[in-house]
Formats: C-alpha cells, sequence, structure tokens
C-alpha cells in the first residue's frame, strides 16, 4: 500500500493514475493533527491510516520518536490493528498481544499508551495514540480521548482511496439488524441460528448481504459500522 500526500508527494512514488489501494492524505490536515498532538506533551503521539490489511504511520512526534519510539510502535501496531477493527473504544496498550511484546513494550519504556480508532470507508481507519505516561484516573483520562478521536475525525475528512470514493451505505432490514446484535454479543454464526429458528446457511447469508449494504469486509467490521452508523440503535458497548 502506498500513501502519498495531497500535494503529489508520494512513499515510494506511485503512477500518476490513481490505484484503488493507494491510499491518499490531505497534508495540510496531517499538520494541524501534528499540531494538536505535540500540544499534548505526550513522549509518543502518532497518527496511522489503515486500509485493508495494511497500515502506515503519517505522524509520528514526541520528546521519544526515536529509533525506540518507532520500534514500540511497530510493537504495538498488530494487536492494536487486531483489537481496533471491531470498537470505536480507546484501545489501551496494557495486557494487548502477547506476552513477548507486553515485555518489548515494557523494556522500550512505553507500558503505557492508548490509541482511539475512527472508522472510514472502505474498511479504513485512522488510529490516534500517544504513549509513554499513564493517564489513567486523572483528568486526562476522559480528555485525551475525546482530543484523539477529534483529531481522527478531522484528518479521516482529508483521506481518499483510490477511485473507488466512498461506500453508499444502504440501509439494513430488521432480521439482518437482529443477528448482527446477536453476533455483537459473542454468539457465533449456528447459536444466532438456532435463536431465530433458522439455518446457519441464512444467517450467513444474512450477514453477507449486511456486509455488502455497510462496505464492510469482515464480521468485526460489520458490527462496528453498525454501530457506528446507528442502525443498532442505542445498543452499549460495554457489555452490549
Amino acid at each position: 500500500m502506498n500513501i502519498a500526500t495531497s500535494t503529489g508527494e508520494t512513499a515510494p512514488r506511485v503512477d500518476r493514475r490513481r490505484r484503488s489501494d493507494e491510499v491518499v492524505v490531505d497534508e495540510r490536515l496531517v499538520e494541524r493533527a501534528r499540531s494538536v498532538l505535540a500540544s499534548l506533551k505526550f513522549p509518543l503521539v502518532a497518527v496511522a491510516v489503515v486500509y485493508r490489511m495494511t497500515g502506515r504511520f503519517v505522524v509520528i512526534d514526541g520528546e521519544r520518536a526515536d529509533a525506540s519510539g518507532r520500534e514500540a510502535l511497530r510493537v504495538a501496531s498488530d494487536p492494536v490493528i487486531s483489537a481496533a477493527r471491531s470498537t470505536i473504544r480507546p484501545v489501551s496498550w496494557i495486557g494487548l498481544g502477547s506476552r513477548v511484546q507486553r515485555d518489548s513494550l515494557e523494556a522500550l519504556g512505553f507500558r503505557f499508551g492508548v490509541t482511539v480508532p475512527v472508522h472510514g470507508p472502505l474498511g479504513s481507519m485512522v488510529l490516534v495514540s500517544v504513549a509513554g505516561r499513564p493517564f489513567v484516573g486523572s483528568q486526562e483520562s476522559e480528555a485525551v480521548p475525546l482530543k484523539l478521536r477529534e483529531i481522527g475525525t478531522a484528518l479521516l475528512d482529508g483521506v481518499r482511496i483510490g477511485d473507488d470514493g466512498a461506500h453508499r451505505q444502504q440501509p439494513l432490514s430488521d432480521l439482518q439488524r437482529e443477528s448482527i446484535r446477536q453476533i455483537a454479543r459473542g454468539l457465533p454464526v449456528h447459536e444466532v441460528a438456532r435463536l431465530e429458528g433458522v439455518s446457519r446457511e441464512a444467517v450467513a447469508k444474512r450477514i453477507e448481504r449486511a456486509k455488502d449494504s455497510l462496505g464492510a469486509r469482515s464480521i468485526s467490521e460489520l458490527v462496528a459500522r453498525a454501530l457506528l452508523s446507528g442502525e443498532l440503535g442505542a445498543m452499549r458497548l460495554d457489555g452490549l
């Protein structure tokens, strides 16, 4: 995947014809995000754009934006991306990933970190992260995630993916909504089918149609999109 700025700079240089996997980011919004993140004064701040199964950092800054900071982001990125695909809530780095990953983050001095995911079209995400000091229990515990979400939402407005454009979301049917609610509660497809008195294949087809309607590429992304779009109503995220 290639990330390009709106000024035409690329890394690496890409063909002028826009490919479907090329992600273009508005450079002015990137610099604005960098400025706001720097004002938070965390040792490490970062913004990444994730599309499909890959991602790339477009902002890495802070006093610890050195080799150790970049290594910490590399270690944290896979488990953070995996967790962020199915939630809109802040993802804490503590307890995330394997024991080796957790030990590596602690050795690098980045045991404390949080990432706020902001979901976009076609399975894209903007991940805004701060790391290097704990803030749980302080006044920052609420203010920082809100600020990170604001940054991610603003930056997402400047993200364009190839020639695909934004997916035109179609409304879900009542049956699709109910199946997604059950899956969001952690039930597997065969259990949803049993509760609804239909075949597993019927529920699977219903889920596939719902994914097409919302432009989702996986069940976890479908749940996140349904929650974000309001299709599931006032369904709570904690305990669902």
